[in-house]
């Protein structure tokens, strides 16, 4: 499960910007993570310090969702 938050699209309504904040192995959330989303369904996270194929490296992740959002 997720929860989603501050979705919303950019001004020339080519992503989606937006926090997710999903459910761990745990059962609690992990904490929210900024996310961008493409049109045709590109996604990418902040990196919240796992693993995962998604995330790029927060520096890397504010530079372009600040460029989109």
């Amino acid at each position: 499960a997720a929860r989603f938050s501050g979705v919303r699209l950019n001004s020339d309504r080519t992503v989606l910007c937006g926090y997710g904040n999903a459910k761990n192995g745990f059962g609690g959330y992990g904490g929210s993570v900024r996310f961008i989303s493409t049109v045709s369904g590109d996604v990418r996270l902040e990196n919240n310090g796992t693993s995962n194929k998604a995330a790029l490296d927060n520096y890397e992740a504010g530079e372009f969702i600040r460029s989109k959002c």
